[in-house]
């Protein structure tokens, strides 16, 4: 998406995503068809949260840290319990194959803080 700095980017998407944690908006959403916050729509909603997600405009990497560790680190916080190590290790080389992330796997992230505005 691209647009200067301050034209709602980032509120778009937090509405379109129903991940919009305060503020007001008006109007009506709908997933496939279905009006959002209709009683019928609830798996639509719950799926949508699941599957929907953007990078943040802060940067929220430890410096000290790898690609790979990053998303080892996010897999344990957000895989099931139920699911091995191994199991879940090999859902993390799975991800970063997925996004041609294994030349970079050892490569530092994180920018110390710098906050990136301005879209793509």
């Amino acid at each position: 998406m691209l647009g200067p700095s301050g034209s709602g980017k980032s509120t778009l998407i937090e509405i379109l995503g129903l991940i919009r944690g305060s503020g007001k908006f008006s109007g009506k959403h709908y997933i496939n068809g279905v009006l959002s916050h209709a009683p019928r729509s609830k798996f639509l909603r719950e799926w949508l949260k699941q599957n929907m997600s953007y990078v943040n405009q802060v940067d929220v990497f430890f410096p000290q840290l790898t690609a790979k560790e990053h998303l080892e680190h996010a897999a344990w916080l957000m895989l099931p319990q139920y699911m091995s190590a191994k199991l879940k290790l090999r859902r993390v080389w799975q991800f970063m194959r997925l996004l041609d992330l294994n030349e970079c796997a050892d490569t530092l992230c994180g920018d110390g803080g710098v906050v990136y505005s301005g879209g793509l």
